[in-house]
Parts: C-alpha cells; structure tokens; sequence
C-alpha cells in the first residue's frame, strides 16, 4: 500500500513541475487546455 501511494505521488509532482515549465514558455494553447490535458497525463500514469 505504500509502495503504491508513494508511486502514485511521484507522477503528480513531475506533472506539477511539468506544468510550472509550461506556463513560463509562450505556449499559443489556452491555459484550460494544457490543465485538461495534463490532467489526464497523471490519471493514466496512476492507473499503469
């Protein structure tokens, strides 16, 4: 379980990190879509 939990908590934080990365570059896609996007990007890291 916390081998699991742990697993599950290293893919938020990249994507947390990812995130701040993208927002500082001049992205021309709308801040909704990259949050949309990279919310699904965690939810299937989680689920493999």
């Amino acid at each position: 379980m916390d081998v699991a939990i742990i697993q599950t908590s290293v893919p938020l934080t990249f994507s947390s990190r990812e995130l701040g990365c993208f927002e500082d570059n001049p992205y021309p896609s709308p801040p909704n879509s990259a949050e949309a996007f990279y919310s699904g990007l965690p939810l299937g890291y989680s689920f493999r």
